[in-house]
């Protein structure tokens, strides 16, 4: 009494390197699995005949094309890891340049109204003395330090005629590690632009 043959699926992984030496070895029109399946008959002594009727299943053909996507994927992944690393190397790079510029910049005044322009009732009010007196002060060349004397925080003021606003003056002593060129005076543009915009 003859017994039918009947057949296993035997499952196993490849690496990068083995899928791509498996592939080396693939007959025209070969896929994955049938090269693997022809090479592991060749190696144990079988015949390698393909059959005209394709035996691969619908898993396998799915875990096949699955395994070619992984093999892409892994191929690339190394270069992907070291083009993200660059990338971040390079943002760092930025944000040590920022550090080192904000290093640089001359310290505020300490002023509670420092980001507005004071008006003259403001001013008068944080001076402690009337309007009258301030308008009668702050065309004079020495209004700032006249300014300073009244401030209960020593700070400098001058008069923007155009705006009708007074603001508190940049400080002129400089370190000796430090130039007039490195003062920075955008910051007191951005906001002359701002209350020019809101007249």
């Amino acid at each position: 009494m003859s017994t039918a043959m009947s057949s296993q699926v035997i499952s196993y992984r490849l690496n990068t390197d083995e899928v791509l030496s498996l592939r080396q070895k693939a007959l025209p029109g070969e896929s994955d699995n049938q090269t693997a399946q022809r090479l592991m008959r060749e190696a144990l002594g079988l015949s390698t005949e393909v059959s005209t009727k394709s035996t691969v299943t619908f898993d396998e053909r799915v875990e096949s094309i699955v395994e070619d996507k992984l093999s892409n994927f892994a191929a690339n992944q190394n270069e992907l890891f070291s083009r993200l690393q660059e990338r971040l190397q390079h943002l760092e790079e930025q944000l040590a340049g920022l550090s080192l510029k904000s290093d640089r910049l001359p310290p505020s005044p300490t002023v509670d109204t420092v980001d507005d322009l004071l008006t003259q009732a403001n001013l008068a009010k944080r001076l402690q003395v009337d309007s009258a007196t301030l308008t009668k002060n702050r065309s004079k060349p020495n209004f700032p330090d006249w300014s300073e004397d009244k401030d209960p925080e020593n700070v400098r003021w001058s008069y923007l005629a155009e705006l009708k606003r007074y603001t508190p003056v940049l400080s002129t002593v400089v370190s000796t590690e430090s130039t007039s060129s490195e003062v920075d005076l955008s910051t007191w543009e951005a906001r002359v632009d701002r209350v020019v915009a809101e007249l």
